[in-house]
């Protein structure tokens, strides 16, 4: 960065998303670029800074480059992709936009963040406030050890356009595809060492560093971003290979002690469109996606689940589908960037108990139309009524003992607390923690349950989510057995605080 005033040291652990891309060539190595974390083995960065000669290491957690602080993780870099249209020959112009591909996942912690991304289309309004952080060229003309930071004034496109065309008329690289910065005569600019680093508002990545005007700091010149915005289907392409993908069922690991799976001769196969609140979150091993659990979208950018389906794997929420084993114009791909159980869920239980929750938080906003919406929640301590029908939704196992690639759906019974109780007791069902915060349905005597893969899906009652699949207290579709949801009505302060 290089500036006059108003750019001062990162605070440590400000920027957990900001990523040094260290080029090795010729023996040498060395901060070349930044970059941002956009899932935990990818890093969003600026087409210009691929390098063919040579290899990268991307370094997450840094602060302090002079000094080996302990929370710094190193990756090997071992692809890079840029925009296939982007002309390098051309030195600057449109489509700089980059996925570094990293060796192995990144550990999340306080120091290492991914950064959410912005809706497809979203244009970052003029005269409002981005931040940009590097480790680009100082005003003295070195390179900092300790990550830079300053606000910067977005312009709009128009705007900054006529700006450029005054200072320059015989050449404007300008397009709409990019975001333009100032003040244009504070000399505060993007500088060498900031390529490929982020431009943040609002904690989603609206830009990644591109191009200035000679020399840095220049009365008048701009500082040029890609707007992040414009390439989503790039950047989704190039993370999972959703339009090449192949996906294969994961069993969990006791199907025969939980989860969920639409077992009964009465079942019928999901219309599409039909329960566009539904999404398949889906493991990350590879370049391939593997269907785990079932969740409810609360929100556009929220998908609720069960906390026994939390996972150290990258996940990536699927909504809109319909058959998980084909692609369909009607999904939408969006990665999960944090997992959040309930405080309370003891994960070494066997998997079943009380506090089965969470929030998956999506990196950035599913686009709502008829094939995906948000699911009504209901009133906080609200009880559904003992004998009330609802209706239970996955891709769980079915009565053939194999998973099914198509959406299933059945009618299932609510049976109040006691009832449910009593009938555990009777069926000498005394190794699960039932608490008043659970549901369970029934009929207990049809074969009619769930089971493995439909684990964290939704028990929908008059287009509210009143249950969570959690676990079946014996194995799947055996006579006599119940299924047990969390109760969500008793979980709302937990949804409101993280959401």
């Amino acid at each position: 960065m290089k500036w006059n005033t108003g750019v001062a040291d990162n605070s440590e652990g400000q920027f957990p998303y900001i990523a040094s891309l260290q080029l090795v060539r010729d023996g040498v190595r060395f901060h070349n670029c930044g970059g941002s974390i956009i899932t935990t083995t990818a890093i969003l960065s600026a087409a210009h800074c691929v390098f063919s000669s040579g290899y990268y290491y991307a370094v997450a957690g840094d602060y302090d480059m002079s000094t080996d602080e302990g929370t710094e993780q190193e990756v090997l870099v071992t692809e890079q992709i840029p925009h296939p249209q982007f002309n390098g020959a051309a030195g600057v112009g449109p489509y700089d936009v980059s996925v570094f591909k990293l060796q192995s996942a990144l550990t999340l912690n306080s120091n290492v963040q991914t950064i959410s991304l912005p809706s497809a289309g979203a244009i970052p309004e003029g005269g409002s406030i981005g931040v940009l952080s590097g480790w680009g060229t100082t005003e003295d003309g070195t390179q900092p050890n300790i990550l830079q930071t300053v606000d910067l004034t977005i312009y709009d496109y128009e705007t900054c356009k006529a700006h450029m065309d005054e200072l320059d008329p015989t050449f404007n690289p300008l397009t709409e595809t990019m975001v333009c910065t100032g003040p244009f005569y504070e000399g505060i600019s993007i500088c060498a060492g900031d390529s490929g680093g982020p431009l943040e508002q609002n904690q989603q990545l609206i830009g990644i560093v591109s191009f200035t005007m000679n020399p840095c700091g220049a009365a008048g010149a701009p500082s040029i971003f890609t707007r992040v915005s414009a390439y989503l289907d790039f950047i989704n392409e190039n993370l999972y290979l959703i339009y090449n993908k192949s996906i294969k069922k994961r069993r969990p690991k006791h199907p025969e002690a939980f989860g969920a799976h639409i077992v009964a001769d009465t079942r019928i196969r999901w219309v599409p469109g039909e329960a566009p609140f539904i999404v398949s979150l889906q493991l990350l091993l590879g370049e391939r996606l593997y269907h785990n659990c079932g969740g409810s979208i609360i929100t556009t950018t929220a998908v609720l689940t069960a906390a026994h389906c939390t996972s150290d794997l990258q996940v990536v929420a699927v909504a809109g589908a319909y058959n998980i084993s084909s692609n369909s114009s009607t999904e939408q791909y969006v990665p999960v960037i944090e997992q959040i159980p309930y405080p309370e869920y003891n994960d070494t239980s066997s998997l079943v108990g009380p506090y089965d929750i969470a929030v998956f938080r999506l990196q950035y906003a599913l686009t709502l139309d008829s094939y995906v919406q948000v699911i009504g929640l209901p009133s906080a301590e609200s009880i559904p009524e003992g004998g009330s029908d609802a209706t239970l939704w996955g891709w769980g196992y079915t009565e053939t003992g194999r998973p099914t690639e198509i959406l299933q759906t059945v009618t299932v019974t609510i049976y109040d607390y006691g009832t449910c109780l009593e009938y555990l007791q009777y069926m000498n069902v005394t190794s699960f923690v039932l608490t008043e915060a659970i549901l369970c349905t029934g009929p207990f005597d049809e074969g009619i349950s769930m089971c493995a893969g439909d684990d964290g899906g939704p028990l929908e009652q008059d287009g509210v989510l009143v249950g969570i699949v959690s676990f079946s207290p014996t194995s799947c579709s055996t006579r006599g057995g119940a299924a047990v949801y969390t109760r969500v009505s008793a979980y709302m302060d937990f949804i409101t605080e993280n959401i």
